[in-house]
Protein backbone atom coordinates (compact mmCIF):
# COMPACT_ATOMS: atom_id res chain seq x y z
CA UNK A 1 0.00 0.00 0.00
CA UNK A 2 1.40 3.47 -0.76
CA UNK A 3 1.27 6.09 1.47
CA UNK A 4 -0.36 9.41 0.61
CA UNK A 5 1.76 12.43 -0.21
CA UNK A 6 3.06 14.50 2.80
CA UNK A 7 4.32 18.06 2.66
CA UNK A 8 6.45 19.46 4.71
CA UNK A 9 4.92 20.42 8.38
CA UNK A 10 6.71 24.08 7.57
CA UNK A 11 7.39 24.93 4.55
CA UNK A 12 4.35 22.78 2.79
CA UNK A 13 7.24 21.32 0.21
CA UNK A 14 5.60 18.04 -1.08
CA UNK A 15 7.31 14.89 -0.99
CA UNK A 16 5.95 11.30 -1.69
CA UNK A 17 6.66 8.59 -0.33
CA UNK A 18 7.68 5.43 -2.34
CA UNK A 19 5.82 2.70 -0.23
CA UNK A 20 4.02 2.25 3.37
CA UNK A 21 7.47 1.93 5.12
CA UNK A 22 8.06 3.90 8.35
CA UNK A 23 10.46 6.15 7.02
CA UNK A 24 10.27 9.48 5.42
CA UNK A 25 11.35 10.55 1.52
CA UNK A 26 14.65 11.64 0.90
CA UNK A 27 15.88 15.31 2.31
CA UNK A 28 13.03 14.98 5.36
CA UNK A 29 12.68 13.61 8.43
CA UNK A 30 9.85 11.52 9.39
CA UNK A 31 8.65 11.99 12.75
CA UNK A 32 6.12 9.68 14.83
CA UNK A 33 3.78 10.63 17.86
CA UNK A 34 1.79 8.31 19.65
CA UNK A 35 0.20 10.39 21.91
CA UNK A 36 0.54 11.58 25.60
CA UNK A 37 -1.49 12.47 28.63
CA UNK A 38 -0.26 16.05 28.13
CA UNK A 39 -1.95 16.08 24.78
CA UNK A 40 -5.54 17.29 24.98
CA UNK A 41 -6.06 16.80 21.34
CA UNK A 42 -4.06 12.94 20.43
CA UNK A 43 -3.61 10.64 23.31
CA UNK A 44 -5.11 7.28 21.89
CA UNK A 45 -5.84 4.41 24.31
CA UNK A 46 -5.17 2.15 22.02
CA UNK A 47 -4.33 -1.37 24.28
CA UNK A 48 -0.85 -1.74 24.47
CA UNK A 49 -0.54 -3.98 27.19
CA UNK A 50 -3.21 -6.24 25.52
CA UNK A 51 -0.92 -6.20 22.21
CA UNK A 52 -3.77 -4.65 19.57
CA UNK A 53 -3.36 -2.21 17.09
CA UNK A 54 -1.43 1.60 17.84
CA UNK A 55 -2.40 4.81 16.39
CA UNK A 56 -0.18 7.41 15.57
CA UNK A 57 0.35 10.87 13.70
CA UNK A 58 3.08 11.27 11.21
CA UNK A 59 4.97 14.79 10.29
CA UNK A 60 7.52 15.24 8.12
CA UNK A 61 10.31 18.24 7.99
CA UNK A 62 12.55 18.82 5.09
CA UNK A 63 16.17 18.92 6.21
CA UNK A 64 15.89 22.94 5.39
CA UNK A 65 13.19 23.12 7.82
CA UNK A 66 15.21 21.37 10.24
CA UNK A 67 18.25 23.15 10.05
CA UNK A 68 16.29 26.39 10.26
CA UNK A 69 14.39 25.56 13.07
CA UNK A 70 18.20 24.23 14.88
CA UNK A 71 19.81 27.62 13.93
CA UNK A 72 16.75 29.29 15.66
CA UNK A 73 17.12 27.19 18.81
CA UNK A 74 14.18 24.91 17.94
CA UNK A 75 15.46 21.57 18.41
CA UNK A 76 16.72 19.74 21.14
CA UNK A 77 18.84 16.68 20.79
CA UNK A 78 18.20 14.19 23.57
CA UNK A 79 20.65 11.43 24.28
CA UNK A 80 20.05 8.81 26.93
CA UNK A 81 21.96 5.78 28.22
CA UNK A 82 19.89 2.90 28.86
CA UNK A 83 22.98 1.41 30.47
CA UNK A 84 22.66 4.15 32.90
CA UNK A 85 19.42 5.55 33.62
CA UNK A 86 21.00 9.34 32.40
CA UNK A 87 19.79 11.76 29.69
CA UNK A 88 21.36 15.06 28.47
CA UNK A 89 18.98 17.72 26.53
CA UNK A 90 21.07 20.36 24.63
CA UNK A 91 20.62 22.68 21.60
CA UNK A 92 21.01 20.21 18.50
CA UNK A 93 23.01 21.49 15.91
CA UNK A 94 23.44 19.68 12.45
CA UNK A 95 26.87 20.80 11.55
CA UNK A 96 27.74 18.53 15.00
CA UNK A 97 25.69 15.31 13.68
CA UNK A 98 26.61 14.96 9.57
CA UNK A 99 28.92 15.97 6.59
CA UNK A 100 26.17 17.75 4.62
CA UNK A 101 26.38 21.66 4.90
CA UNK A 102 23.97 22.88 3.29
CA UNK A 103 25.22 26.70 3.39
CA UNK A 104 22.66 29.36 3.42
CA UNK A 105 21.59 28.88 -0.78
CA UNK A 106 22.27 25.25 -1.01
CA UNK A 107 19.56 22.85 -2.84
CA UNK A 108 17.67 20.31 -0.46
CA UNK A 109 17.60 17.04 -2.07
CA UNK A 110 13.55 16.38 -2.51
CA UNK A 111 12.41 20.24 -2.18
CA UNK A 112 11.44 22.42 -5.20
CA UNK A 113 13.57 25.37 -5.80
CA UNK A 114 12.22 28.66 -6.07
Amino acid sequence: MTAPPLPCLLCRTPFTFQDDEPVGPSGSLLLVGHGGYQSALFDPDDGLDAGVERRSLRVLLCDRCLVDASRAGLVQHVHTLHQRPTTSVTPWTPEDEAPWDPGPDAPVPGRAQD
